[in-house]
């Protein structure tokens, strides 16, 4: 009889033990799918919307909010320049429409910190190229400013190279500034 007792003790032992080894497969791999699953959302998922929603602001012209969203992706895709892209596209916006602070904005522009490798100040813009920045003294000032922020903005274009389309407003920068420039000289 414990012989007997023995072996149903050791068979229920032996049921129980694959018991837990099944239950604890399925917990263990319940939490390995949470975690990937919680891993996929906020690492792919999540910024990839966010992604796209910073495109679509790109599209409808609301520079300054694409900026915000692609710096807050950090290394998501080419979410860096994407940031400077924007940045750049909302300052070229600035110059077209004769923002009334472009003022504080180059004051800004031209006390940007060292580390800021895409801020020049505007005296070393005017000696990589004295013909592309040089500014009549009897112009307006605020042909001045103007003329200023897309040096700046010029500059920040060409440094991305051929990203996007920053090629293109490289061109477009250039003859925009000619055309301020023929303005106050009356086409001469």
């Amino acid at each position: 009889e414990a012989e007997r007792q023995r072996i149903v003790y050791a068979k229920e032992a032996a049921a129980q033990k694959k018991k837990n080894t099944i239950v604890g497969s399925i917990v263990a791999a319940a939490c390995t799918l949470v975690v990937i699953t919680v891993l996929v959302v906020t690492k792919v998922v999540i910024p990839g919307n966010n992604y796209d929603k910073a495109e679509d602001l790109l599209i409808q012209g609301q520079f300054l909010q694409a900026e915000q969203i692609f710096a807050e992706l950090e290394d998501y895709r080419d979410a860096p320049e994407a940031t400077q892209y924007a940045r750049a596209r909302e300052l070229l916006e600035k110059a077209r429409s004769r923002d009334p602070e472009i003022e504080a904005i180059l004051k800004v522009l031209n006390n940007a910190s060292d580390d800021d490798e895409k801020a020049v100040p505007a005296a070393e813009m005017q000696e990589e190229s004295p013909k592309e920045f040089t500014v009549d003294i009897s112009m307006s000032e605020e042909d001045k400013q103007v003329l200023n922020l897309y040096d700046h903005v010029h500059t920040l274009f060409a440094g991305m190279g051929d990203y996007r389309d920053a090629a293109l407003l490289v061109l477009a920068i250039s003859q925009e500034k000619q055309m301020i420039v023929d303005n106050h000289y009356g086409g001469i």
